[in-house]
């Protein structure tokens, strides 16, 4: 593998990225908030000056693969890089499909970056899923598929003979304990929670808190939202804007309802510009049945508990042990080191402190994230780069 030329290349995008800087941020601040734009910028500027490092040791056959990649909803630019752009750097051909919300902006960063000049190898196709699917998923090397589980196990069927590269989302749990810093737990949660307005398959969909702070974290959480900016994208001071997808606002809507009894911090639901502003529900363990709910929008949904023993039943349920991936924990209790998840555990910090586009990503729940090729499939942390190589090395999926 020419590493100086893949980084001679990956340099090149790092410029286009750094020397747009601003206009970038104008152009993402259409559908995130400026805050999100900002951080997305960062880490793909990481992501490229780390790609020397990460193809360092790989000998992935070049300019051989065809590579289909099915976008996520969210972080237009850092999606373009970790999807299409570091995969450009070696693959023959990769070709891109974006959902039908975000194809603009796709499309204006294609254009802007000039990827047609140092990675023309990489083509967009504003066409739909099914035909993307039959026309090009079909016929190509590797998928990378970003999106929901079952959405996943359908190109697993219909591609078997690619290897499928899936990246999705988990509950990514929070606990705070008993003697943990509680202005930091609470600051952290806050941040995570409200990332993307909310839109994030690594957000934060329940918070476990220890009875004996869980009134003293509530009232932080509640006092930080407070001072959250909610309005439309575009305004710089803007925080939390509207949700991308209406399905969403509808679903949580019902959710919010059966919730009513619980809600210690009314929020607003705007069905016109599908704007959500901040909900702060606390009740009891004990008092939690059913799935949890993926909320994609700015909702702290707080759970209360005594003993590690309530944690550790719930935390087994095949809904957040099947898509395990994080746990954000503040404080700490002797039984949390014996607890047997299929998540990362953090301990005082939150993914976005980790999370890196040269490294690993993910848990190790099955339908959370996955490699797959014929009727093999195996669930870790997936770094795309090192996958394909692991692939094509070891003629297979190796554990």
């Amino acid at each position: 593998m020419n590493i100086e030329a893949i980084h001679k290349k990956s340099m090149q995008m790092q410029a286009k990225i750094i020397d747009n800087k601003d206009l970038l941020v104008m152009m993402l601040g259409k559908y995130e908030s400026y805050e999100t734009a900002k951080d997305e910028i960062a880490r793909s500027i990481s992501a490229l000056g780390g790609a020397r490092d990460e193809f360092k040791y790989l000998t992935i056959p070049e300019n051989q693969l065809r590579i289909a990649t099915f976008f996520p909803l969210n972080l237009p630019l850092y999606s373009l890089v970790i999807f299409a752009l570091v995969p450009g750097l070696f693959a023959e051909r990769v070709v891109i499909r974006a959902p039908t919300t975000m194809q603009v902006i796709v499309n204006e960063l294609f254009n802007l970056l000039d990827l047609q000049e140092v990675l023309p190898n990489i083509v967009i196709k504003n066409i739909s899923r099914a035909t993307f699917l039959e026309v090009y998923a079909e016929s190509s090397d590797i998928i990378l598929f970003t999106g929901k589980y079952v959405n996943a196990l359908d190109v697993k069927k219909r591609c078997p003979n690619s290897l499928l590269i899936f990246n999705g989302g988990g509950v990514n749990p929070a606990i705070v304990f008993s003697d943990a810093d509680t202005d930091l737990a609470a600051k952290k949660i806050v941040e995570m929670r409200t990332f993307n307005s909310g839109q994030d398959c690594a957000g934060t969909d329940v918070i476990f808190l220890h009875k004996s702070i869980a009134e003293e974290v509530t009232n932080k959480i509640s006092v930080q939202v407070e001072d959250i900016k909610v309005g439309q994208y575009g305004d710089p001071e803007t925080q939390i804007g509207p949700i991308l997808k209406k399905e969403y606002v509808e679903s949580l809507s019902n959710f919010i309802e059966t919730m009513e009894p619980y809600v210690v911090k009314m929020g607003f639901i705007d069905y016109v510009t599908s704007t959500v502003s901040p909900y702060v529900i606390s009740r009891s363990i004990d008092s939690h049945h059913g799935e949890f709910h993926e909320f994609f929008a700015p909702v702290f949904y707080i759970l209360t508990f005594e003993r590690m023993e309530q944690l550790v039943t719930i935390l087994s349920q095949p809904d957040i042990e099947d898509f395990s991936m994080y746990i954000s924990h503040f404080g700490t209790d002797p039984a949390l080191e014996t607890l047997k998840t299929s998540s990362q555990l953090l301990h005082g910090c939150i993914i976005n402190d980790v999370e890196q586009g040269n490294k690993a990503y993910g848990g190790y729940g099955k339908k959370a994230n996955f490699v797959s090729f014929g009727r093999k499939t195996i669930s870790r942390p997936i770094l795309i780069s090192h996958e394909i190589d692991s692939f094509y090395k070891n003629n297979g999926i190796v554990d």
